[in-house]
This record gives C-alpha cells, sequence and structure tokens, in this order.
C-alpha cells in the first residue's frame, strides 16, 4: 500500500527573473542561497514524500537548473509565463497525487506551518487549503496544498492570464464549486509581517535575522519572531509592514484579464438556473431590494456571490469581480479583513449572545462618544432602519410632537417607506407625519416648519448625497433653523460615518446635530447599528421603549471596535479619499473627452461617488445604466449606482477600473450619437426600485 506522504510533492516555484530584485532566489543569505533554504525546509517535513523545483526554460534560469543539478535537487523546466502548465508538468512527471506548492523567495519557510497545512488539508477533506486566503501569517510562509485533479481541471479549464500566471487563482476562483479551506493563524497580528524577497530592503531585513541562526539550522517561525523583535532596526526600517503588497505581479495580470474578458461572454449559468427557484421560497430571491434581481441586468448579470476578499467578490458561476458596491457600504476595511476576523474568532469563543448585557457594549459606546461628536450617550441595533427609526421615536418623544421632515433614504419602516413608490402594505395614516422634501432645498424645510413647526418632531438627512455642493454652510443653516424651531437635527449617518471621517460628516463638516444614525461600515460587513446623542435627549431612552435581543450581540460589538481601532491605527480614511478621488477624476477626464459628461455624472463625496445618469437624445436614463452595469460587469466590476470605496480598493485596483471605463465609455458615446443604444442592448431595461437621491 502506498504511503499517503509519497505522493505528496512540494513543488517550489522558481525563477531568476524579478522586476524589483533580479537574480533573488540564489542570494545568500545567513551563509546559505535563498533556494537551499527553502529546499531544505520542504526536505525537512514530515508529511512530503519528494521535493522538486520548478523553474522555466529560458536561458535566464539555467543558474537555478545548474544549481539542482550540483546538489542532486530534482528541477523540471516549463514555462516562464504559464506557471500553472509548469507546475502541472512538474507535479505529472513527479507523479504526484497532493501538489504542496512553495515559492523560492521565502527563505524563511517553516517546516512545522508546512505539515500544518498538509495535514489540514488532509483532515478537513479539502480540496484546496491555503494559509493565505485571508492573510493571516507573515508574508513569506506562505503554503497551498491542492490534489493532482484539482490541478488537472485547473489547467485545462483556466484560460486568463492571472489565472495562467499565478497558478491557484483558478482554484479560488471557483469556491463555490471546491472545498476550499484556510488555516488561520494561532497568534494574532502577524499577517504585517514582511518575511519574503521583492526588494532589496526585503534582503537586508532577512540577512540581519538569519545572521542569528546557525546556518545548518532552521528556525521556526516562533523562533524567528522572537528574534525579529529582539533586533535594533535602522531608523525607518519596520518589523511591521502593514501596505506591503502580497503579489507584485497580480494587478498586471488582472490588468491583462481585461482584454480576455472583453473577447467573450461571461456565463452567469448557474445565477441563472437558480433565480426562479430561490425567488419561491424566497421572495425576490433576495434579502434585500438592492441585491436583487430587480436591479440587475437580466441574465447578463451575477445574482449570488460566493465568497469575498479584500476588493474582489466571486459568484457561484466562478466569475470575479472587483467590488464597487462593497455589500452596499457595509464593507469599509474589505472582505475577511484579518483584524475584525480575528476579533470576531476570539470573541466567538467566548459566546455570542447572552443572558445578560455584555461589556463589550460600554466599551464601543466609550469609544464612540470620544470620536463622534455628536455622541453623549449611545444604544446599539442591527441596520440602519433600527437607528433612524429609533431616532424617529426618540425625538418624537423628547419634543412631544409627531411629524417629520425626511431628505434621503433613510429605511423600510412604515414612517418613511410609505412615503416613497414601495409604499404596499402600509396604511396611510403611519406615514401621513412625514414630509420628504427635495435635496438641499433649505427654502421647503423653512416652509414647512414656517407652517408646522409646532408639530415637526425632527428633520433627518443624509449630511452628504443631498447637500455635497453646499457643504458646511448648508448645515450649519439647516441647524440655526431647527433650533429656532426647538425641532431636532437628525443626521443619518448610515454610510458617511467612518467614511468620510472618522466622527462622520458632522466630524468632516462641522455641524453637530441633536441625534445620529450610524451603521453600514462600522464593524466591516457584521451586523451593528446604533443612535447617538446628546445625552438629555437620548436619556428618553429609559422610557422610550427601544429592546431587541440581538442589539448587545458580542460578535458584531467586538468586530465594531477592530474596525474602528484599525480606522484609527492606519489610514482608512485617507486612503477612501485618495483612491476614490482618483477613480473619480480619471472617470470625469473620460466623460469630458467622450461627450458623456452631459449624460453622466459623478456626485457626492471620494469615498462615496453616485453615478448620475439623465436622459439623453439618444437613450433613457436606464437604458444608459443598464449599459453601464452590464458593460462594467462583463469585464469584471462589479458596480451599480456609485463608487462605494473600501480600505482595500488600492492604486493598483482603481488603475483596472479605470481600464474598464476607457474600454465601455467611447462605444457607448457611439451608441448615443447614433441613437442605436437601446437596440445594442440584449437585456432588458433595467428599473429602478425608487429614486430617493436627486441626479
Amino acid at each position: 500500500m502506498t504511503n499517503v506522504n509519497d505522493t505528496t510533492v512540494a513543488l517550489i516555484q522558481a525563477r531568476m527573473g524579478s522586476s524589483r530584485l533580479p537574480g533573488k532566489v540564489l542570494e545568500e543569505v545567513g551563509g546559505c542561497l535563498v533556494l537551499a533554504r527553502c529546499v531544505a525546509a520542504a526536505s525537512a517535513s514530515r508529511l512530503t514524500g519528494s521535493v522538486c523545483v520548478a523553474t522555466s526554460t529560458e536561458a535566464v534560469d539555467d543558474p537555478i537548473a545548474a544549481w539542482c543539478a550540483d546538489n542532486g535537487v530534482t528541477a523540471f523546466r516549463g514555462s516562464e509565463t504559464d506557471v500553472l502548465s509548469r507546475m502541472h508538468g512538474a507535479a505529472r512527471e513527479a507523479n504526484a497525487e497532493t501538489v504542496v506548492r512553495l515559492t523560492a523567495d521565502c527563505p524563511l519557510h517553516d517546516p512545522s506551518v508546512i505539515d500544518q497545512v498538509i495535514w489540514f488539508y488532509r483532515a478537513t477533506g479539502a480540496d484546496y487549503a491555503s494559509n493565505t486566503h485571508p492573510s493571516t501569517w507573515p508574508d513569506g510562509l506562505d503554503v497551498e496544498v491542492f490534489s493532482m485533479s484539482v490541478l488537472e481541471r485547473a489547467q485545462h479549464e483556466a484560460d486568463l492570464p492571472s489565472e495562467r500566471e499565478h497558478v491557484t487563482r483558478w482554484m479560488r476562483a471557483n469556491a463555490s464549486q471546491l472545498q476550499t479551506e484556510t488555516l488561520i493563524c494561532p497568534l494574532p497580528d502577524l499577517h504585517r509581517r514582511r518575511w519574503t524577497l521583492d526588494t532589496a530592503d526585503d534582503l537586508a531585513r532577512i540577512r540581519q535575522i538569519a545572521e542569528q541562526f546557525d546556518p545548518a539550522t532552521l528556525p521556526s517561525f516562533l523562533d524567528v519572531l522572537a528574534v525579529e523583535d529582539g533586533l535594533v532596526w535602522p531608523v525607518g526600517a519596520e518589523v511591521v509592514d502593514a501596505s506591503a503588497e502580497r503579489n507584485s505581479s497580480l494587478p498586471a495580470a488582472l490588468t491583462a484579464d481585461i482584454r480576455v474578458k472583453a473577447s467573450r461572454p461571461r456565463s452567469f449559468a448557474r445565477s441563472n438556473a437558480k433565480v426562479d427557484v430561490v425567488d419561491a421560497l424566497v421572495p425576490l430571491a433576495s434579502q434585500t431590494f438592492s441585491k436583487s434581481r430587480v436591479i440587475l441586468p437580466e441574465g447578463k448579470a451575477p445574482l449570488f456571490a460566493s465568497h469575498g476578499l479584500g476588493a474582489r467578490v466571486w459568484d457561484i458561476d466562478g466569475n470575479e469581480y472587483v467590488d464597487l458596491v462593497s455589500a452596499l457600504l457595509a464593507v469599509s476595511l474589505g472582505y475577511c479583513d484579518p483584524d475584525v476576523d480575528l476579533a470576531v474568532r476570539r470573541q466567538a469563543t467566548r459566546g455570542v449572545s447572552f443572558s445578560l448585557a455584555s461589556e463589550l457594549e460600554y466599551e464601543l459606546a466609550s469609544t464612540l462618544t470620544e470620536i463622534i461628536p455628536s455622541a453623549e450617550a449611545v444604544r446599539f441595533g442591527k441596520n440602519g432602519t433600527d437607528a433612524t427609526s429609533a431616532a424617529v421615536r426618540v425625538a418624537r418623544a423628547h419634543t412631544g410632537r409627531d411629524e417629520v421632515v425626511a431628505m434621503g433614504y433613510h429605511g423600510w419602516q412604515d414612517w418613511y417607506i410609505g412615503t416613497t413608490t414601495r409604499n404596499k402594505g402600509v396604511p396611510a395614516h403611519t406615514h401621513a407625519g412625514t414630509h420628504r422634501v427635495a435635496a438641499g432645498d433649505l427654502n421647503q424645510i423653512e416652509d414647512i416648519l414656517k407652517a408646522r413647526g409646532n408639530s415637526i418632531a425632527c428633520v433627518m438627512l443624509e449630511p452628504v448625497f443631498q447637500t455635497y455642493e453646499a457643504g458646511h454652510e448648508y448645515l450649519a443653516a439647516l441647524k440655526s433653523l431647527t433650533e429656532s424651531c426647538g425641532t431636532l437635527l437628525v443626521f443619518d449617518e448610515t454610510v458617511t460615518g467612518f467614511r468620510l471621517a472618522l466622527g462622520g460628516a458632522q466630524d468632516y463638516y462641522g455641524v453637530v446635530p441633536d441625534l445620529s444614525a450610524f451603521g453600514k461600515g462600522m464593524a466591516n460587513g457584521y451586523p451593528l447599528s446604533c443612535l447617538v446623542g446628546r445625552s438629555e435627549i437620548m436619556s428618553e431612552m429609559r422610557e422610550v421603549f427601544l429592546s431587541s435581543t440581538f442589539g448587545g450581540e458580542a460578535v458584531s460589538l467586538a468586530a465594531a471596535l477592530a474596525t474602528v481601532a484599525k480606522i484609527q491605527r492606519e489610514p482608512v480614511i485617507e486612503s477612501l479619499w485618495r483612491t476614490g478621488g482618483a477613480l473619480r477624476a480619471n472617470v470625469n477626464r473620460m466623460l469630458a473627452e467622450t461627450g458623456l459628461d452631459a449624460a453622466i455624472a459623478l456626485k457626492g463625496v471620494d469615498p462615496w461617488v453616485g453615478i448620475a445618469v439623465h436622459d439623453h437624445a439618444g437613450a433613457s436614463a436606464m437604458e444608459i445604466r443598464t449599459y453601464l452595469m452590464k458593460e462594467m460587469m462583463a469585464l469584471g466590476v462589479l458596480v451599480t449606482g456609485s463608487h462605494n470605496i473600501s480600505y482595500a480598493h488600492d492604486d493598483a485596483i482603481m488603475e483596472l477600473v479605470s481600464e474598464c471605463y476607457a474600454m465601455i465609455l467611447p462605444p457607448l458615446a457611439d451608441y448615443l450619437a447614433n441613437g442605436t443604444l437601446r437596440q445594442s442592448l440584449d437585456c432588458k431595461v433595467v428599473q429602478p426600485v425608487f429614486q430617493v437621491r436627486s441626479n
């Protein structure tokens, strides 16, 4: 009987070519070549049967083949650019049933970590297992394990440049059809450690670490941690590098994907086959209108997500997207943020919901009162509607008045949604006292307050989309107006909180409301919202009944604490403005160059830019919007009505998105000029749920 270890082959991917550090795999580190260290670590694994170095047939890689021959190490040579085929050929030649993929630019590989991932793969029965997605281990300890059968599928089915260059991207993209597992690091905050070789600085750092060990030893990652933390580093050299790019060649490969995607239709076969079945069980086939089939081009868009990571999401058909929807702005840091997910895992081991209040409620409330200008007291809910509706009830209790002025979108409760076209099932009397006003129309609000001031409990607005052109001046004037009438001013910061500034739009604009509703991005996708406000107003909560079984659910509170801490610790807000602004500038330039700026305008602020579409002589607004969504999704960008920027949207991703816009806007201009856009659409025109924000 064949031992499973005998058919488990460690393949070390190695080449001399590197744009930033040529020849890095044959550099000397701590008295030993980098490649030799990697081979030694793989050979020391107790669960691998053999080791092979997979390099290219290019002359530049002859020294790698020569070193292998001189040292009795098996080598396989294949394509330099089609790395997937190279690894497939190496695995077949080695008669592998299980492949352990390592890279030769990681001289601190730990045999025990390699064995942990292999054992994890076997114990879980996975098709693909790694310790890299999401990243929780130091960069440089990366291990991926997969079956030969999965590698065979990837070899035959992967056809995007990124999938051919990056061996396991096809496997991760098809996580809905494969069993994929990730081994999480048991120690916190290690994902920012950088133990890989890409630059001369990396080489200097690793040499300094390796010099502390005997060249004949293979230190464990715990030994490396202890040494690294004990060393004195030069000024400017940080032990932790939070901004390091784990795969510097990936953005270029993804950009190359765009051209391939443009030349062929995407398949949504699984989504299209499932949607009617799901709709019969779950009316609308979604829990949320804005994620449902009604707002997407029929037959030309994904309907069900499989998984997400960083700024990307995959659908159940295996299509990958840069996600500019960001879970309707709930994901502020990116999918599977390691810091947030670590906090979640820790809390999950202690419990989720209890018979008593959690101390985390106080900890988070205390933090929020320090960073949100209007927050002197806090109550938690699960979604934005909880917070906005609580604000209305508290305002009514405090003022003794019943009516509300609303500007923007404030959730699904009767008092608000009854004023929209989606009012089926809402008794007229429940929203009779809600006055909806146009965006930024201060005169309209003033007229209502003059006529009904003694009846208006509060004025509630989204403090950006309705006012971005006026900003501070508008909000300051509105505050003065409400104060003069004894009416409470409520900011619905469900979206703008933890996005424009740490303390939300009120922090950014310098205007403090009486009450504020926060939600969405405050917990990076975990369900949590809150109502905050002045103490004398919030004290009404002692009598106003707002009670929820899951209001103090501990996992989401832990996620929020970690999210807020990261926003405080790292340049999150700065990044949202910078990357969002760069994309906005690029798209605006292209709209002007194509003459489309008369039909399409980007409105709002850089971290949250709305795509306003107007009727054109050549097509209706909804026809134009349908084209934009359909064509961007075909190129791998998930976008509906806005650019919802997260911390994971880096410069490379924004360049990719800009290139997609550059491909679809010129044809759109031609269609509009010729009046042929409707004929070019091979799907029904999307219809809006209802309009809540002005174009």
